[in-house]
């Protein structure tokens, strides 16, 4: 997987709603969101992990390579299609090489881009298995995302041991031997498409995505842990209602 992340999560994340755009529409700036009245959107989680195991029989009846693939979440909660605030939290929560001893996430957000949607996951206690002696001292992970009428933008705090404090540029990787490969303040911006009814046209609008710290599987560690990439503090923004963050698909070894 590369450095921008797997794309079947993304797609499973934001698959529902990326609509196609069909016919001529005039597209808008992100900034103009708040022209016709859109629901607010955004979503929070602690840990979302992609589990992937053979499928059963019956749904792979051709070729034994077919597999299942689940998208997990833990501390989730999305924001109302009205804006308000919503909050979760969990404790004790291990996924594959990674355990987190607390958590606490809130979304918030209102129709009238002040803002739209802001999102933070505070992540404590994290242990990922190797993660020692990579160099790597995890004590805290902040992780939020806004998206205002200036826009989507975002950032990961994090905090060692020590109590030492620093933010890492935008997809900083560090490699954990044995393991896999991690990615601090993973971000990227989606477009998708929405009918305005008023007028009958197209407007673009961009999602944002932050993840404090997106855990990429090697080979021989998925088979052991059963699961693909892992993701710690995921929070996303947008002025549009987004859609469930866990979900099922199949796929293939083959193509």
């Amino acid at each position: 997987m590369g450095k921008w992340g797997n794309m079947k999560l993304r797609s499973l994340i934001t698959g529902a709603i990326a609509l196609a755009l069909v016919g001529v529409g005039s597209l808008h700036s992100p900034a103009q969101a708040d022209e016709f009245d859109a629901d607010v959107g955004g979503g929070v989680a602690t840990i979302q992990a992609v589990v992937k195991a053979g499928a059963p029989a019956v749904l792979r009846p051709v070729r034994n390579a077919d597999y299942a693939q689940y998208t997990v979440t833990y501390g989730r909660t999305v924001l109302g299609s009205n804006g308000g605030r919503r909050e979760a939290s969990v404790l004790n929560k291990t996924v594959g090489p990674v355990s987190v001893k607390a958590s606490s996430n809130v979304i918030s957000g209102n129709r009238n881009g002040l803002p739209y949607a802001t999102a933070q996951t505070v992540l404590t206690g994290i242990n990922i298995t190797g993660i020692n002696t990579a160099g790597i001292k995890l004590g805290v992970l902040d992780t939020s995302c806004t998206w205002d009428r200036t826009g989507p933008r975002g950032e990961t705090t994090v905090t060692d041991l020590n109590g030492k404090t620093n933010k890492p540029a935008k997809n900083s990787v560090k490699n954990i031997p044995g393991v896999g490969y991690v990615v601090f303040n993973e971000q990227y911006i989606q477009n998708h498409y929405v009918l305005d009814p008023a007028t009958n046209t197209y407007k673009r609008f961009e999602v944002i995505f932050v993840y404090g710290a997106h855990l990429y599987l090697y080979g021989a560690a998925q088979a052991v842990y059963g699961t693909t990439d892992i993701i710690l503090g995921f929070t996303s923004c947008d002025p549009v209602k987004l859609p469930s963050l866990s979900g099922l698909q199949f796929g293939s070894n083959y193509s």
